[in-house]
């Protein structure tokens, strides 16, 4: 019987920052499933990477998930008004 290789959302979620992709909470969470996101930013900090922030509107961070999978907030929520925070990999 031959061992599978298991999924790694951290060297998945690492990989997509390290080729430019900005990354918030939320997908880290759907897209790759990483558990703790804060414990992730604060590994690559200690791996050397230089990890920059900024806040955005939620609705940009909607319309890209919406590239991969379905994300629909309620109508009632304010998604261009409630700021989160997006982070990358500065090069």
């Amino acid at each position: 019987m031959s061992k599978s290789k298991s999924f790694n959302g951290y060297i998945a979620m690492l990989s997509e920052m390290e080729n430019g992709r900005r990354v918030s909470l939320i997908e880290s969470q759907i897209l790759f499933g990483v558990q703790s996101f804060n414990r992730d930013l604060t590994r690559m900090k200690r791996d050397g990477y230089l990890i920059k922030s900024q806040r955005v509107p939620m609705a940009k961070v909607i319309k890209r998930l919406n590239e991969f999978c379905i994300v629909k907030p309620p109508q009632e929520l304010p998604v261009r008004e409630i700021l989160v925070s997006e982070y990358w990999i500065s090069t």
